[in-house]
């Protein structure tokens, strides 16, 4: 699996293990599928995760490069604060 995809996937998966997702949100992750240049088929799995959830920590592990994970924390942190509003699981998220 390409870096470029474990962004996503993270993102998406830090997004769908939380209950009574937004459109809102959804389109947050898929608007970050087009920017990291996602196939139709890495598209398709980003979808899987942000329906069913996913383990963050772990694919987050995967990602190596600095780049990379700056991307991804600004969009972690972006896609906290849609609802204003940061919750201790957030927090502990945004820490890791």
């Amino acid at each position: 699996m390409s870096e470029r995809l474990m962004v996503v996937k993270a993102l998406a998966a830090m997004m769908g293990n939380k209950k009574g997702l937004t459109e809102e949100e959804v389109m947050y992750v898929g608007h970050a599928a087009l920017e990291m240049g996602l196939t139709e088929d890495e598209h398709a799995e980003v979808k899987e995760t942000l329906e069913q959830g996913g383990d963050y920590a772990d694919i987050v592990s995967g990602i190596s490069s600095h780049t990379l994970r700056t991307f991804l924390f600004r969009r972690v942190v972006a896609a906290i604060l849609l609802d204003d509003l940061i919750d201790d699981d957030e927090q502990e998220i945004i820490d890791q």
